[in-house]
């Protein structure tokens, strides 16, 4: 009799704590019926699952959107790697910049301070 609630407060915790992850309280409950200790021991576990920020690009500031998805890609992409539709690269613009005069940027127009080798609005 103790050890039946012992497994059933076992299952409990593993529910409590699956439950609190995102993770279905329900089959955590029943893998702590089956498994007591083990699986509360389980549940205690950080989660596999991917973190979706672990995907995003280093500088999304970098990145446009496909004109057919709206999905951000690269400004050098010539196929969008979420809906696969051809997109026509934009043209990589390298100039000399004079150091000390300010400049106007060829994609967005915004001026930038002399020095600069980016723009300070969409990263060209």
């Amino acid at each position: 009799m103790e050890y039946a609630v012992i497994w059933l407060f076992f299952a409990i915790i593993a529910a409590a704590l699956a439950s609190a992850k995102g993770r279905s309280g329900l089959a955590w409950f029943c893998l702590g019926l089956l498994f007591g200790p083990f699986a509360w021991a389980v549940a205690l576990l950080p989660s596999l699952k991917p973190r979706p920020w672990n995907f995003l690009p280093a500088a999304p500031e970098k990145l446009r959107p496909c004109p057919e998805c709206a999905e951000l890609i690269k400004p050098e992409a010539r196929k969008c790697r979420f809906c696969r539709s051809p997109v026509t690269p934009l043209p990589i613009i390298t100039a000399t910049i004079d150091p000390e005069s300010r400049w106007r940027c060829p994609r967005c127009a915004q001026m930038n301070p002399p020095g600069a080798m980016t723009c300070s609005k969409c990263g060209q």
